[in-house]
């Protein structure tokens, strides 16, 4: 099985925060292939994917491939509102013009508040992603019945969507 795509996704998620020089693509994918997130998106759109050696099985989807960055981003974004959080006292430089020499600065509530906003932005964006993701599975798929199957014992995962 190819796992290319976890590198692909990672690549996006890392160019979609600004290619930050303090976080590896690796360590994106590090935490994409984590149990944690993987949890995450189980219980997010009711599957049951599991990671074995940075890889994650089944293959998430484009669909699934979206949620899971948004997840990502809603996660990177809530950590980095706390980080500026805890440096109080320390201006952090937003803006340097050359035309005027105009300097503009920010406190860390401001820098907080920012990234507060583009979290709020992917949490509406998730649920939009997940809400999307579920309408889709709803939608009739065949003309005869589905079944539901039960596999493993305990009742753990197995794909319940398997339609006859």
């Amino acid at each position: 099985m190819s796992c290319t795509y976890i590198f692909d996704l990672s690549t996006g998620v890392w160019q979609e925060i600004g290619e930050p020089s303090n976080l590896a693509v690796s360590s994106i994918s590090g935490r994409l292939t984590s149990n944690y997130y993987i949890g995450k998106l189980n219980i997010l759109i009711d599957f049951c994917f599991s990671g074995a050696s940075g890889c994650i099985e089944p293959t998430l989807d484009l669909d699934q491939q979206a949620i899971y960055a948004q997840m990502y981003l809603y996660d990177y974004y809530g950590t980095r509102a706390a980080q500026s959080q805890g440096a109080i006292g320390v201006t952090n430089w937003v803006r340097i013009e050359e035309a005027d020499s105009k300097i503009s600065r920010s406190d860390p509530v401001n820098v907080s508040k920012f990234y507060l906003q583009l979290q709020e932005q992917a949490r509406i964006k998730l649920g939009e992603y997940v809400d999307l993701y579920k309408r889709n599975l709803a939608v009739p798929r065949s003309v005869n019945f589905y079944s539901i199957e039960q596999n493993g014992t305990n009742g753990s995962c197995s794909d319940y969507r398997t339609f006859n």
